[in-house]
């Protein structure tokens, strides 16, 4: 009767301890969700101001299902900052597919700044500034995500430069 109820604790011991290490792999897998900019497009632009919208592609490699709750970023250009992030309504990143593939969620994000900032009127920076020389990007922040049963705070750090989000790809 011991060695049953040795083997059951056995057991129960190594089951929680799969169970503990399973669960921290995929909340690490969940914090480093994979950020990426693939495309823009131009709003608007005039003398005071420019919005330009972001299509960012958010990759979870977790078997949980991830709401983006919340989304906070400061965009700078040449390490300049020229804007923070419009509100970004939630939205859902799928589990990764039973054969461990990836899945993603691509969001609309605008940016909305004044070209003044960086010393152009809208046309100037249109039209010139983005043909004549390559910036770099950095968009910085956090997002709040929640998953099933618990929410994380994930800090978001991405660099690019604009020739990487105007190239096709």
């Amino acid at each position: 009767m011991k060695k049953g109820w040795l083997i059951l604790g056995g057991a129960i011991v190594v089951g929680g301890a799969y169970a503990y290490y399973y669960y921290n792999e995929q909340i690490g897998a969940l914090k480093n969700l994979d950020f990426k900019v693939i495309g823009y497009k131009i709003i608007t632009a005039n003398l005071d101001k420019a919005s330009i919208q972001l299509t960012i592609r958010l990759t979870n490699r977790s078997v949980f299902e991830v709401k983006v709750e919340d989304f906070f970023v400061d965009v700078y250009l040449d390490e300049k900052k020229i804007s923070d992030l419009q509100p970004v309504a939630p939205f859902l990143i799928p589990s990764k597919d039973l054969n461990g593939k990836p899945s993603y969620s691509d969001a609309n994000i605008i940016v909305e700044f004044s070209p003044r900032q960086l010393g152009l009127d809208a046309i100037g920076f249109i039209s010139g500034y983005l043909n004549k020389k390559d910036m770099n990007i950095r968009v910085v922040g956090s997002a709040k995500l929640k998953s099933a049963f618990v929410t994380l705070p994930v800090p978001v750090e991405y660099n690019t430069t604009l020739k990487e989000i105007l190239s096709p790809t």
